[in-house]
């Protein structure tokens, strides 16, 4: 399993590497909160506020991050299911929660 940007990254390191697209493709959200008790939420709103930011998520994209903000584009579009004509199917954090032993059992028994 593999993050799609990060074979993006090593492509244009001349790495020997494509994506193999099998479909669907599990994504997984990327989450942004704030921690219950933070010693300073103040600059915590301030940091979630510029990382949602168009200038935000612009550094977000030259990551190769995909960026949530719907006025950034991708820096490589393709890696986006509509762009890159894919279907790609979401685990929440509550479906992820909801199958969390039997995840572990099979990690366990995979890479134990």
């Amino acid at each position: 399993m593999i993050f799609n940007h990060h074979v993006a990254i090593s492509g244009e390191k001349a790495a020997p590497i494509a994506w193999a697209r099998t479909e669907p493709l599990v994504a997984t959200a990327n989450l942004l909160s704030i921690v219950k008790g933070a010693p300073h939420p103040n600059a915590a709103k301030l940091f979630v506020e510029y990382v949602l930011s168009v200038e935000g998520q612009r550094e977000v994209a030259k990551a190769y991050y995909l960026p949530a903000h719907p006025n950034v584009q991708a820096t490589i579009a393709e890696l986006k299911p509509l762009q890159g004509k894919f279907e790609a199917r979401t685990v929440t954090p509550d479906m992820a929660r909801a199958g969390i032993d039997e995840w572990t059992a099979i990690y366990q028994k995979m890479f134990r």
